[in-house]
């Protein structure tokens, strides 16, 4: 059984943490992407679940530096409810080479506007 220190996450907070909606959050924890504790509804007739998230489990998915790779898709975030899907070129410390979907040209972007894409 795992022991929790840190107040747990919601699954709005996990959504605002990584710039998505809280719909792919939820798909995220029903295709097994991302782990979480399941609590009932208190509903009958709502089969609906709530989920809390360990920010410690969360962790990978906040530093994109470990997962940012060449050769990989990532989103380019325009807003907090835009984003692009983009593939990096070359990556480097302050500033990525990325070409986005249905698009040849390379384009020079912030690595701070790019995060992983899974």
């Amino acid at each position: 059984m795992k022991l929790y220190n840190e107040p747990l996450l919601t699954c709005r907070d996990v959504a605002n943490l990584l710039k998505v909606d809280t719909t792919t959050v939820r798909r995220w924890v029903n295709n097994g992407t991302v782990s979480a504790i399941h609590l009932p509804s208190k509903l009958k007739e709502e089969p609906y679940t709530s989920y809390r998230f360990n920010k410690n489990d969360m962790r990978k998915y906040l530093n994109p530096n470990v997962v940012l790779k060449e050769g990989e898709e990532a989103r380019y975030i325009h807003s907090k409810s835009q984003y692009a899907v983009c593939e990096i070129k070359k990556l480097y410390a302050d500033h990525a080479y990325v070409v986005f979907e249905r698009e040849t040209d390379i384009i020079r972007v912030d690595t701070k506007f790019l995060t992983p894409f899974f």
